[in-house]
């Protein structure tokens, strides 16, 4: 059991405390390091592969592969060991992911999901120059910043391209198969355009909300890849533009020279859409491998011009205001502008954006305050002022540190989260468990709440947040009927234990009761694991 490493220190410096998630190769736990005391990411192999060469082989490629790949948006690796027979690898913790968040909302916002592509466009962007493909491109393996940035991860079945390993032969079929590329799924050499097309899938899960190909097992979904074309973006979210959805069917072409040629094509071709950040910053690729910082370019010249007239139109005003500002009707606008002391109750805070609630159309406005407004003469000695708004404060608790919480949609911290100056209006509360056992595909691990704040409002909001257990109950007579209880009486689930299993509910403490045709009825009780568990008993039968 993973749990069993928890409290141990690795490296004599990295002390486990949490565990955050399993896979086939690896456990990975949160961590201390006791020397910087921060809290890291560390990734264990386990221990069945431990002395299996080509997983030890593999394991110290991905730590030594992501070390030498710096930027941004890669993950970076702090250390690599081997304590007591346990090979690991420390690296910053980011404990969220693209996966959680698409958990927590059905898909994003263009703008969101064109962010995405192009950090993650720049990450493989270095990591082609340096010869290395990653090769399982998906959600899981894009991690999200506590500024909203995309860091990928997990280059555990990166090939380096010119080193000539054998460790991931052309003839095997590695990788995720919702996100191979048709050459992968036919088991053909690879280049970077397989990463690409695997990012146009994973940008079509997260624009859309669905996945371009499903299936009963995995061959069928690697026959879609070759044979398939992808239903268009737009039929699922009419919303896209068109011209990002033709970006996500190029990544998706079937022939990989139909596809961008590089990682960098695809970032200046986002880059242009009006749904891409204005500005910003990445790295490009220049000739001979060495990498440069340039500016992302605004999406068309009538922006630029636009931004040149709105910084003349700025300038005239500041000296507009410079000229009248000993005027009272431009004496709070002065203040606000300079940082001097302004009238007072003239000034609004700068506020997180609250969801408001719609206002009536200026247009229908009351007759008889139009008729006011006509007649009365206005008072030019008092200042124009606004009034101040009163704010308020809400906290989100939950029943578990590991809750991860976002608010309107964007990602905030764990649980306890405080939000001390927040605007009247109404807020969506989205939190959900971190991954680990019990946590996939289970309800309770997850819980959406629409809270409405009023002015001066101080509010406790609490969530209730609970790991599932994927029981199975083995009962003899097979034949009886067996109903599992929570600790109010209430019957959650009831039938014959073929009919009933496995069932997912809450892990921890339940209530079995079970009946059968001359049978002295069973009543007990069983704590269920996190996970899977099995539960068995049998009826004293005449």
């Amino acid at each position: 059991m993973p749990e069993r490493f928890l409290g141990q220190t690795l490296g004599g410096r990295y002390r486990l405390t949490r565990l955050l998630g399993t896979g086939a190769y690896a456990w990975v736990y949160e961590a201390v390091d006791t020397e910087l005391e921060i809290a890291v990411a560390v990734k264990v192999l386990r221990p069945e592969h431990t002395g299996n060469e080509v997983a030890e082989a593999r394991f110290r490629r991905e730590a030594t592969t992501a070390a030498r790949l710096r930027h941004p948006n890669i993950i970076t690796v702090r250390d690599v060991g081997r304590t007591d027979g346990i090979t690991w690898v420390a690296m910053d913790l980011v404990p969220l992911n693209l996966a959680r968040r698409l958990q927590v909302m059905p898909y994003l916002p263009e703008t969101d999901v064109v962010r995405v592509g192009l950090e993650v466009a720049a990450a493989l962007a270095v990591a082609h120059a340096d010869n290395v493909i990653h090769r399982d491109i998906k959600p899981d393996n894009i991690l999200i910043g506590t500024t909203g940035e995309a860091i990928v991860c997990d280059f555990g079945l990166a090939r380096a391209l010119s080193s000539g390993a054998d460790l991931s032969a052309t003839n095997q079929v590695l990788g995720t198969p919702h996100y191979f590329s048709p050459e992968q799924a036919k088991g053909e050499p690879l280049d970077g355009r397989s990463d690409l097309y695997a990012l146009g899938v994973t940008l079509y899960r997260a624009a859309t909300g669905k996945l371009p190909f499903e299936g009963d097992d995995w061959y069928v979904v690697a026959r879609q890849h070759v044979d398939v074309a992808p239903k268009p973006p737009r039929k699922h979210v009419p919303a896209l533009s068109v011209a990002f959805e033709g970006i996500l069917l190029k990544l998706m072409a079937k022939k990989p020279e139909d596809r961008f040629p590089t990682a960098t094509a695809l970032s200046d071709a986002l880059s242009r859409l009006p749904s891409a950040p204005s500005t910003g910053s990445r790295l490009a690729i220049a000739p001979g491998g060495t990498t440069t910082t340039h500016t992302i370019a605004s999406a068309t010249q009538g922006r630029q011009r636009a931004m040149v007239f709105m910084l003349v139109a700025f300038a005239l005003g500041v000296g507009s205001l410079w000229a009248l500002r000993d005027r009272p009707a431009v004496s709070t606008a002065w203040a606000r502008l300079t940082g001097a002391t302004p009238p007072r109750d003239s000034l609004i805070d700068t506020l997180p954006v609250a969801i408001e609630a719609p206002v009536a159309d200026s247009q229908q406005a009351d007759a008889s305050t139009i008729a006011d407004s006509t007649t009365r003469p206005v008072d030019t000695a008092k200042p124009l002022v606004r009034p101040a708004v009163r704010l308020a404060q809400m906290s989100v608790n939950s029943n578990s540190d590991s809750t991860a919480i976002s608010v309107n949609g964007s990602p905030t911290e764990f649980a306890p989260w405080n939000g001390d100056k927040l605007k009247p209006g109404r807020y969506i509360i989205a939190a959900s468990l971190v991954s680990g056992p019990g946590v996939m595909g289970c309800p309770h691990s997850e819980q959406v709440d629409t809270v409405t704040l009023t002015a001066g409002e101080r509010r406790r909001h609490s969530v209730e947040l609970a790991r599932c257990s994927r029981v199975t109950i083995d009962v003899q007579p097979r034949d009886a009927i067996v109903a599992l209880l929570d600790w109010n009486g209430r019957v959650v689930t009831q039938g014959t234990a073929a009919k009933i299993s496995p069932a997912m509910v809450r892990a921890g403490e339940w209530r079995f009761r079970a009946s059968a045709p001359r049978c002295v009825e069973f009543n007990g009780v069983d704590t269920l694991r996190a996970g899977s568990d099995t539960v068995r008993f049998a009826l004293v039968c005449s």
